[in-house]
C-alpha cells in the first residue's frame, strides 16, 4: 500500500509534495527519486528526507505526475495528510481568545491590546526614568501607540476591540 502524502502545491512546471510518515528515510527518498525520474516529462527531483519535501520541475501536468507515482505505489495524495497549522496561526489565534475573555470580563471596557499598550507605556515611563530616553524609552513609546490601533479579530469574526 502506498503511503499517505501532502500536496504542497502543483503549479505548471513544478509540485511539491511532503510525505510525512517517511522523515529521516533516505532509502524510501532515494528509491523514490529514482522511480520518479522514469517519469515522462520529469527534468529534475529534489527529495529532502529530513522534512519529507519532495520537489519536482517538469515539462508536463502536476496530475501525470501524481498518477504516476500512484499507479507504482510510490505514494497517494490524501486528504487526511494536511500541512500542520503554521504556528503563527495559533498564536492569533490564542491571543484572539484570551481578547474576547478579556472583553467579556470588563463588559468592553478593556482589551488585549489597550492593555499591552498600557503595560509597553509603562516600560517606557520606567526608561525615561532610568535616563535612557534614546532610543528605549521612544521606541518603547512608539510600540505602545502601535499597539492602541491594533484592533483583535475574535474567532467569530467581530472585532473585538472598542473605539
Amino acid at each position: 500500500m502506498a503511503v499517505e502524502a501532502a500536496l504542497e502545491h502543483k503549479l505548471n512546471g513544478r509540485l511539491r509534495v511532503r510525505v510525512r510518515a517517511k522523515r529521516r528515510d533516505s532509502a524510501y527518498f532515494a528509491e523514490l527519486e529514482r522511480k520518479l525520474r522514469e517519469c515522462e516529462g520529469v527534468e529534475d527531483i529534489k527529495v529532502n528526507e529530513l522534512t519529507g519535501s519532495v520537489f519536482v520541475l517538469h515539462h508536463t501536468t502536476p496530475d501525470a505526475v501524481l498518477a504516476f507515482a500512484r499507479d507504482r505505489g510510490l505514494f497517494r495524495i490524501s486528504e487526511r495528510a494536511e500541512r500542520p497549522q503554521p504556528v503563527t496561526e495559533k498564536v492569533v489565534e490564542r491571543l484572539a481568545r484570551m481578547d474576547e475573555r478579556l472583553n467579556a470580563i470588563s463588559e468592553g471596557r478593556i482589551n488585549l491590546a489597550s492593555t499591552a499598550a498600557f503595560g509597553v507605556a509603562a516600560v517606557g515611563v520606567l526608561q525615561v526614568l532610568r535616563r535612557h530616553t534614546w532610543p528605549a524609552a521612544f521606541t518603547l513609546f512608539w510600540y505602545a501607540a502601535a499597539l492602541s490601533r491594533i484592533r483583535f479579530v475574535s474567532l467569530s469574526g467581530n472585532s473585538s476591540s472598542q473605539r
